[in-house]
């Protein structure tokens, strides 16, 4: 497929070449970032009461905007869909001084079982053992709850 010149096009293009099925939906993290915790806040809280998960951080990875605020939309990654969210994203942001920074999207669940050849295989999930809630200082291993 044919993308535009730009950052997004860009993404969706590396994406396309590693084989990714961009047909089919998954989240897509979108982050805005702002300059202090109250606006990632007002922010983030916006849309939550739209149904949106969203994460607040403080991360620090631009000094400048150093709150992070991750919504994530589950969508077919489309270039007119991910540009469209994004502008949706900034004329909000616009309201407490915040920009977007980008976003990520996971492979679908079932491109990620075709790259390991159990397509047609139930996913089961890997539980670690229950760390103990001993104070490190006890000599309890933590993973196996056993006195060293």
């Amino acid at each position: 497929m044919l993308y535009p010149n730009d950052a997004n096009g860009d993404a969706l293009r590396r994406m396309e070449a590693q084989g990714d099925d961009l047909t089919k939906p998954r989240n897509i993290d979108f982050t805005v970032v702002f300059v202090d915790a109250s606006s990632a806040e007002q922010f983030a809280e916006h849309f939550r009461v739209l149904g949106q998960k969203v994460s607040v951080a403080l991360t620090g990875t631009d000094p400048a905007f150093p709150w992070d605020v991750v919504v994530v939309e589950h969508m077919v990654p489309s270039y007119d869909g991910i540009t469209s969210f994004e502008n949706l994203l900034q004329s909000v942001a616009d309201g407490w001084g915040g920009h977007n920074d980008g976003w990520v999207a996971s492979p679908s669940h079932l491109q990620l079982l075709r790259e390991k050849g159990m397509e047609n295989r139930r996913l089961r999930m890997r539980v670690a053992p229950r760390p103990c809630s001993c104070p490190p200082k006890s000599g309890v291993d933590r993973n196996t709850r056993e006195w060293t």
